[in-house]
């Protein structure tokens, strides 16, 4: 009697194992289908908005704007709007049960030209999500236009002040397109094929119409610039489904300025923001990079590289955008030092992501996924090493490499460690993971232009260098080549821009110092008149800079313990920083000459 109930209680057993197998399965695949047909309608609904434009991708969205609306706008599926009206934009969460599953797509502006038909920075809106206009109307940058003209060489700089870096230089003669002015008038913002910069005012011919363009601050913005995000807290049940965030990606090839619950980025890259918690918020690169900005929008040193994460505490709820709604938190500590993600975790949170249509997107989201294999490493081109002493040197000698010596999959794991801020110019410490059968190392620097500046040979994973003693200028970005007996094996992924810090130990008040004292044109470049002081009797003072923008270096030389020197360059946007160093070591740092 026993074995009889044993063996009915086993089946039942069974039965319900297997019903609530076949329950899973179900769910499963009626998650996967929800997720599959919201993408495709997003795909149908959203593929041809324009700029500045919200579109309604998949049930269910709700926007509030700042003027009223019928009560039918922007309410169903592939309605559009624009968002120089939108407050707020919200996605609902996925809902298995009615088939639910907001997603929403804008396109922003941000500071992207516009010369640059067709360039938008996309937002896209997954599950529980909520974005909110912080751009105040009187923060609107203005679309009002002047023909200017030069009336000598000049210079376009990034920003309103001689302490910008130098984009372009242009003839006597040149024409430009002015949109605004510095807040004290000296400065003309003009309008390049690729970007915004400033040229000063007295190089240009005299138009009165440049009064009635509106000061253009910094902070000039257009609507969706400056937003503050709201999200879900956790993965949804459906693991074909994204977790809820915004996802952003910027044109390929161009960097965008942007503010997210206060803090300030700038992104050339696909970038996802979600966040993790009711106090956190993650910042996690997909491909590219992303500049942590202070409030000045200058780079803090912080930069995320792809397969990265950073995060940083917001602060209590308050209102600060435009609904009125006591429900903004701004980033109120500094972001975390960018760490690596694990695959499996990138395998579970944004893998997904690649199904996204690429209809949407300015370029196809491409992660590194568990389960796919790496692509072949190219061997770079060769570079000419300039080691510095005490750096042991291996000789570098030609390098032919054939299909056979690539060797697939033997730097899967080859990582930059750092450092990727914060770099002055004093001595660092610049170190990787191993490769595997690796034997020599080529830690190659790159300057401001991205041009190759100067590369050191090492067998160790590590190696201390001054990068004041590489000619990069006031930007530089850096990687490691792996060679196993002279035969090249594979290269990391290169930093991004990282920008070089002023001295934290500058000369004190009476000893060495020098200054640029003229900068001046010599008819087909720039003259740099350096004046030193406090050096020592007899002392030999050495200036060098490069030139912009063929990254030529060029130096010159004076003697005593004071008096003066000219740098010249006979290139057209002049020298980069400018190092001026005596017998005794100590070196001091000037801007760029224009």
């Amino acid at each position: 009697m026993r074995r009889i109930l044993f063996g009915s209680v086993f089946i039942l057993l069974l039965m319900l194992l297997s019903i609530s197998s076949i329950t899973v399965t179900t769910a499963q695949n009626t998650c996967t289908l929800l997720v599959e047909q919201a993408l495709s309608e997003v795909d149908a609904n959203c593929d041809s908005i324009d700029h500045n434009q919200a579109c309604y991708g998949y049930d269910l969205v709700r926007a509030e704007f700042q003027t009223p609306v019928a009560d039918d706008f922007f309410a169903q599926p592939a309605d559009v709007t624009s968002i120089i009206e939108l407050q707020t934009i919200t996605t609902s969460p996925l809902d298995e049960d009615n088939d639910t599953w907001g997603v929403a797509v804008m396109n922003v502006q941000a500071n992207l030209p516009d010369t640059l038909p067709g360039q938008n920075v996309t937002f896209i809106l997954l599950g529980d999500t909520e974005v909110e206009n912080a751009v105040e109307p009187s923060e609107v940058a203005t679309t009002m236009t002047v023909q200017v003209i030069s009336n000598d060489f000049v210079t376009v700089r990034s920003g309103a002040g001689d302490n910008f870096n130098a984009l372009a230089g242009f003839a006597q003669g040149s024409n430009f397109i002015a949109i605004g002015l510095s807040s004290d008038g000296a400065w003309v913002q003009v309008r390049l094929d690729d970007r915004d910069g400033w040229v000063r005012r007295s190089r240009l011919r005299d138009n009165p119409d440049l009064d009635t363009l509106s000061a253009q601050q910094e902070r000039s913005r257009t609507p969706m610039q400056a937003v503050y995000l709201r999200t879900g807290i956790g993965q949804p049940s459906c693991q074909e489904a994204p977790d809820d965030m915004l996802l952003i990606q910027g044109p390929e090839g161009f960097e965008v300025e942007l503010t997210v619950n206060g803090a300030n980025f700038r992104i050339g890259s696909t970038v996802s923001f979600r966040l993790l918690a009711n106090d956190l918020m993650e910042v996690f690169v997909i491909d590219g990079k992303v500049d942590v900005l202070d409030d000045d929008m200058n780079p803090t040193g912080l930069v995320i590289q792809t397969g990265q994460r950073s995060v940083a505490c917001l602060s209590e709820a308050a209102n600060r955008g435009l609904d009125g709604k006591s429900n903004d938190q701004i980033v109120s500590c500094d972001f975390t030092a960018a760490q690596w993600v694990s695959m499996d975790e990138i395998g579970t949170d944004w893998c997904m992501l690649q199904n996204i249509p690429s209809s949407l997107l300015n370029y196809p989201v491409d992660l590194f996924c568990p389960g796919e294999m790496l692509p072949t490493p190219i061997p770079p081109p060769t570079a000419t090493p300039l080691p510095p002493p005490p750096v042991v040197v291996v000789p570098l000698i030609d390098i032919v490499v054939t299909e056979e010596e690539v060797i697939v999959d033997v730097c899967s794991a080859f990582r930059l460690l750092g450092p990727f801020e914060g770099i002055t110019p004093r001595n660092h410490t610049f170190s990787w993971t191993p490769a595997p059968n690796a034997t020599d190392y080529e830690i190659v620097f790159y300057d401001f232009t991205g041009a190759f500046a100067q590369s050191f040979f090492t067998p160790s994973t590590s190696i201390e260098l001054n990068v004041g003693q590489i000619p990069t200028g006031s930007e530089l970005s850096w990687e490691v080549r792996a060679y196993q007996d002279n035969a090249y094996l594979c290269v990391t992924q290169r930093t991004g821009v990282i920008t070089r810090l002023p001295d934290p130990n500058p000369p004190v008040q009476g000893t060495f110092s020098a200054r640029l004292s003229d900068c001046k044109l010599n008819g087909v470049g720039y003259d740099a008149t350096i004046t030193w002081q406090n050096g020592n009797s007899g002392d030999t003072i050495t200036a060098s800079a490069i030139s912009l923008p063929t990254s030529y270096s060029e130096s010159a030389t004076g003697q005593g313990d004071s008096g003066s020197l000219i740098l010249g360059t006979s290139d057209y946007m002049g020298l980069g920083p400018i190092t001026v160093s005596n017998a005794a070591g100590n070196t001091v740092s000037l801007p760029t000459c224009p």
